[in-house]
């Protein structure tokens, strides 16, 4: 009798027991501009006990739509806006991760938008100097590149490499790419990196 009621026991101390963890987080979310109606969302894939089911995408601070991939084509939308989003994930379990930190982008006024620069590096090299290089555009007629450091405009480039000295010693700076072309449009801004002078 007392093996039967510790048997019944197991069988509902397990059935009770979900998957009550969340997945993890998304990492590099980046949204970028295609055209003047459509924005293109990607990111690092959750990772979770069960499996991840699935990521809700939120536009403007509302939640929006859901996708099984790591990437969302949001299309049908109005040049010359700037549209906002996060993203989460959830599993089987209904669990959702935190939301990852918002990014935005501007569609242009018409046509093709113009696409950042690409595979961003930033590496302290010395105590008060911060090396970046990158690849180019894929955007025709690229005049310059734009160079943010900790949100604010620093200085341009034409080549792809840049060199940021005179820093303060064991100190973190933040790092983000324009592109601009020949009439002067901008691109949304790439991926954003980090690094620490060294001591």
């Amino acid at each position: 009798m007392i093996a039967v009621f510790l048997s019944l026991f197991a069988v509902a101390f397990i059935t009770g027991c979900g998957d009550s963890l969340p997945p993890t987080t998304p990492t590099g979310l980046t949204v970028t501009a295609q055209t003047s109606t459509s924005i293109l969302l990607s990111w690092e894939p959750s990772d979770d006990y069960g499996g991840v089911e699935g990521y809700r995408i939120f536009r403007n601070g509302s939640k929006y739509a859901r996708t099984g991939e790591t990437s969302f084509l949001d299309s049908g939308l109005t040049n010359s806006t700037t549209y906002c989003y996060q993203v989460d994930a959830y599993d089987e379990e209904g669990n959702h991760s935190d939301k990852t930190p918002e990014e935005c982008a501007t569609t242009p006024a018409s046509g093709v938008a113009v696409l950042p620069p690409t595979n961003l590096i930033v590496n302290a090299v010395s105590a008060s100097q911060i090396d970046l290089s990158w690849d180019a555009s894929a955007s025709p007629d690229v005049n310059y590149y734009e160079i943010w450091r900790d949100s604010s405009f620093l200085d341009t480039a034409t080549a792809l490499t840049y060199s940021d000295a005179g820093l303060t010693n064991n100190t973190s700076y933040c790092y983000y790419l324009l592109t601009v072309n020949l009439t002067g449009s901008k691109s949304s801004r790439s991926t954003e990196l980090c690094d620490t002078t060294d001591p």
